[in-house]
């Protein structure tokens, strides 16, 4: 029932160079994770404050073309995916393709899917939690104590409200489920092996409201409870701090809840990802409880790092394994635009 593939990590040829475009916040978070022997060649970012010394600086992608490069990172708004897409995919047909989750906005999922099939390598989504090692140790320990059945509850939750005064984190598009949506359906998809298509969606609401400075709802919560045969799974977030037992996280506390909680029988397994309060990054917790007794892991789970070096690995074989192919990203977006239908 629940998926077992392989995560193991692929070596990655060395002075492998990435066009990286976009330097906000996602882009300098890829430049930082990227494996041992690759580097980024060069950056597209029409804001040079932003760029790092030392690398060379393009305003527009066309300008790039001359130069060589292995793989195209592509870092920048959601809103301007399929749009940077199409321009990275005229300018370099033959090269692989990384998309920073979301793929795109929900209005353009049909259009980016055509742009896809048109291009001539592989395109993958950067959804870190594909790759995640908490996750494999759940997957583990529901095939020890032989999990078949269970409900599932997956918890993202943060009180965003100084981020999204400030313009962070708001997206005008996917509401209160676009930062942490896509992570929550892509682990429910990792653990249980299961298309994020073959979920039928039960019921679902969203709650939001504008702050001052927006001028689209920011802050909320959503939920939805979804089926698959046999199998529960409830998902829960938040951009306002509100749990789902009705407590608060402090709009000036950096606490976030990410938790996936499995229950079958006498059996709870929970994985805890980073960050952990009292616990250094990127460490992660997972716990099982079973006839009285509690067993507890930490792990080092620096997921990003794993997943851009998983992408590199494979895009030099053209492999285009499903756990990290783009046919994934989209499937997790259509599901999530049925939840919000």
């Amino acid at each position: 029932m629940f998926s077992t593939h392989s995560q193991a990590q692929s070596s990655v040829a060395k002075d492998q160079r990435v066009l990286l475009i976009g330097y906000g916040a996602a882009g300098r978070m890829h430049h930082n994770c990227y494996p041992d022997g690759v580097e980024v060649g060069a950056v597209v970012e029409k804001e040079s404050k932003k760029t790092p010394e030392g690398i060379p600086m393009y305003e527009e992608i066309e300008a790039a073309s001359d130069a060589n490069f292995d793989v195209i990172d592509i870092a920048v708004p959601t809103d301007l995916h399929h749009i940077v897409f199409e321009k990275v995919s005229q300018t370099f047909p033959s090269k692989p393709i990384i998309v920073e989750k979301p793929i795109c906005i929900p209005n353009v999922i049909e259009q980016i899917e055509r742009l896809v099939e048109a291009h001539s390598h592989n395109v993958y989504v950067n959804e870190s939690y594909r790759s995640s090692k908490i996750v494999e140790k759940i997957i583990e320990l529901c095939d020890i104590y032989d999990v078949s059945s269970p409900d599932i509850s997956i918890s993202f939750c943060k009180n965003r409200y100084i981020d999204n005064l400030s313009g962070r984190y708001v997206d005008r598009y996917w509401g209160v489920w676009g930062y942490e949506g896509p992570h929550i359906i892509a682990i429910l998809s990792q653990l249980t092996g299961i298309d994020p298509l073959q979920w039928e969606v039960e019921n679902s609401m969203e709650s939001s409201f504008q702050i001052s400075a927006m001028d689209r709802p920011t802050q909320g919560f959503a939920q939805a409870n979804l089926s698959s045969g046999e199998i529960d799974a409830h998902l829960y977030t938040s951009t306002n701090g509100l749990l789902s037992d009705g407590s608060f996280i402090n709009p000036t506390s950096e606490d976030r809840l990410r938790v996936a909680e499995i229950t079958d029988d006498e059996v709870t397994i929970t994985g805890e990802f980073e960050p952990i309060p009292g616990m250094e990054r990127p460490k992660g917790r997972v716990t099982v409880e079973s006839a009285g007794e509690r067993r507890e892991w930490v792990i080092y789970d620096d997921s990003l790092s794993r997943h851009l070096h998983r992408i590199i690995a494979d895009k030099e074989t053209m492999g285009g394994r499903q756990e990290i192919s783009v046919e994934k990203g989209l499937d997790v977006l259509r599901l999530l635009r049925s939840i919000r239908e």
